[in-house]
């Protein structure tokens, strides 16, 4: 597992291999003996598009401990960002905040750790992460871009000031299937060995 987040985020666009894949959104343990991906890196599968919307195959990669995934042959695990719009979860915000060395599962409540990750995080920390990968991931797709998505350049502008995080399921609530981070819901291991990365991106900053 290659140290990541020094820079805008790489992007992997990755094709499954024969055993095929699960629908599930919760976060996906991911195992990776090739190092091929890194914490911070976005991972897009095409096959994952339904027509239910732009994002539905985008996913970024954070350490299994941030994403409540406890699995010990699994350092990494890839936790999804919404179907229809860009939504940044809760386990992105985490590695942003602390790095990836300093990454250890939570033992703040939630609601705290909600409030406290919107109180404090810089957003232009996402805008200079991931909206590179975001750009080019629309533009995969018949040359879209974020400000078709929402509507005019100045809505970009607003959604980069204001970026759409997912929010941890309050105390006693039941949890939305996508925002699941329980380790009992964890079903689903992706092998790296097992897929094809198409090609990959690199994007300079600034």
């Amino acid at each position: 597992m290659a140290a990541g987040v020094a820079g805008p985020a790489r992007l992997h666009i990755l094709r499954f291999g024969p055993d095929g894949h699960p629908t599930s959104r919760i976060p996906w343990a991911l195992r990776d003996d090739t190092d091929v991906l890194a914490v911070g890196d976005v991972v897009f599968f095409p096959e994952l598009l339904s027509g239910a919307g732009e994002f539905e195959g985008l996913s970024f990669v954070v350490p299994a401990a941030i994403a409540s995934v406890a699995r010990t042959d699994c350092a990494l695990a890839l936790v999804w960002s919404d179907v229809e719009g860009l939504v940044f979860p809760q386990p992105v915000i985490t590695l942003l905040r602390s790095g990836p060395a300093q990454c250890a599962p939570a033992t703040e409540p939630a609601a705290h750790a909600q409030d406290d990750s919107k109180l404090h995080f810089d957003p232009a920390v996402l805008e200079r992460q991931y909206a590179p990968a975001a750009a080019k991931v629309l533009q995969l797709q018949g040359g879209l871009s974020l400000a078709d998505i929402l509507g005019s350049a100045s809505a970009v502008d607003d959604f980069w000031a204001a970026p759409d995080i997912q929010s941890p399921p309050r105390h006693g609530s039941r949890t939305p299937p996508h925002v699941t981070v329980s380790n009992e819901h964890v079903a689903f291991v992706l092998d790296i060995q097992s897929c094809h990365v198409e090609k990959t991106w690199t994007f300079a900053a600034g």
